[in-house]
């Protein structure tokens, strides 16, 4: 199964090459990155040194961006680009080695079923912090995040709640359904990405909905895929690593996400949320 894997640079090029220099040589697809900071005159340094890295690659081709596309439709320019029947979504500070993805891929290709798959993801390199499952994004799980924060006994709940839900999941050893994944480390089918774009009225081509910038556009393609009747799954027997850091100049953009994100797939509760300002009012 050919799989082609796609990475996108935002001011990242240091991790970016640490990423790659762990995938290794990749014999069994194609390797896209996307630069996002191509055009930005501060990030010279940063663009030299990822160009120097790719040329030095026969399997990995750089993509220049006219501007700063963000995330979604970085992937986007990647993933109309690629002809494989899977594809990567690899974060810069993510790392995968090469026998966890060909397992991964190995899984697709005998259960055509599943429309993407994770591996299990830690938060560090010895693997003794385990990232728990990504958080639902639904209306109901919106309004319970909501009221835990007014009320004590239902943080407590509901963080015992999501606990239980986590070593339920790093207990089992194989394939684990769930509901939403996130993009860090995720393996896509393109004919089920291409259903789901059909599905949501998006052009051919595009993996993600252009209309988010950052943040979301994760779980927007996990309900547009299960909508579509396919599965997603998370294999707790292969791991990977995501270092990841919390900007908070970040917050701004989740927010601007995640009402673009109610708006588009549950918009009646939108509505009847007056925007999500009443749920808001709840914290």
């Amino acid at each position: 199964m050919r799989t082609d894997i796609v990475l996108v640079n935002f001011g990242m090029a240091p991790d970016l090459v640490r990423c790659l220099n762990t995938l290794g040589h990749w014999p069994h697809g194609r390797v896209w990155v996307v630069n996002n900071s191509a055009q930005d005159p501060g990030s010279s340094a940063d663009t030299a040194q990822l160009r120097s890295t790719v040329l030095a690659r026969t399997d990995t081709t750089l993509l220049d961006a006219d501007a700063n596309l963000g995330f979604g439709r970085a992937c986007n320019l990647a993933f109309s680009r690629s002809q494989a029947e899977c594809v990567l979504l690899l974060n810069p500070d993510a790392r995968i080695e090469t026998d966890g993805l060909l397992q991964l891929m190995a899984w697709m290709q005998s259960n055509p079923q599943w429309g993407a798959i994770s591996p299990g993801m830690c938060w560090n390199d010895s693997r003794s912090f385990l990232i728990p499952p990504t958080v639902k994004q639904t209306p109901l799980s919106c309004l319970s995040l909501a009221l835990s924060t007014r009320w004590a006994w239902w943080a407590r709940w509901r963080a015992d709640h999501e606990l239980r839900r986590s070593q339920r999941l790093s207990e089992k050893h194989g394939i684990c359904k769930v509901d939403f994944l996130s993009g860090a480390v995720l393996l896509v089918r393109r004919e089920a990405a291409q259903m789901a774009a059909k599905s949501a009225g998006l052009k051919e081509g595009d993996l993600f909905d252009p209309g988010y910038f950052m943040f979301f556009e994760d779980s927007d393609l996990s309900v547009r895929l299960r909508r579509t009747g396919w599965s997603l799954g998370v294999h707790t027997g292969i791991h990977a690593t995501h270092h990841y850091r919390h900007k908070p100049y970040k917050a701004a953009l989740m927010q601007q996400a995640r009402e673009y994100y109610f708006k588009h797939r549950f918009p009646r509760f939108f509505r009847l949320s007056a925007d999500l300002k009443w749920v808001d009012a709840l914290s």
